[in-house]
């Protein structure tokens, strides 16, 4: 269960944020990033770092709903990983509430990110 948590909030999670906050801050080489960037690039710096609260918030939405989603759906969909032991576990299962493995103090953003979390009310 860690070992999918820490995946998922290091590469996705911080990947994304880390493509997204580079745009926003003009540091990005691509194209398409420069664009962007040149859209916003009269934001002042307070409201850029507002900008920055608001994208770290809708990732974490994403990343919540998400696993609501395989909770929700568990017989359609199927997340399972493998233990040392070899055998398939579905991570529904395993978990009290799977959007709830993101927020608690000792939760995957907290443990794994680089970025801090949102202030989550759901």
């Amino acid at each position: 269960m860690e070992e999918f948590g820490e995946i998922y909030i290091r590469f996705v999670r911080d990947t994304v944020l880390k493509q997204m906050i580079s745009i926003i801050n003009g540091e990005s080489k691509a194209l398409a990033s420069k664009i962007l960037y040149n859209n916003i690039s009269a934001i002042s710096s307070i409201n850029k770092k507002h900008l920055e609260e608001v994208l770290i918030h809708t990732v974490d939405k994403c990343l919540h709903y998400t696993l609501f989603m395989l909770e929700e759906y568990q017989d359609q969909l199927k997340l399972t990983i493998k233990n040392e032991d070899a055998k398939d576990y579905s991570l529904v299962e395993i978990s009290d509430g799977l959007c709830g493995e993101l927020y608690t103090r000792d939760g995957w953003v907290k443990k794994y990110s680089n970025y801090s979390p949102s202030d989550q009310d759901d």
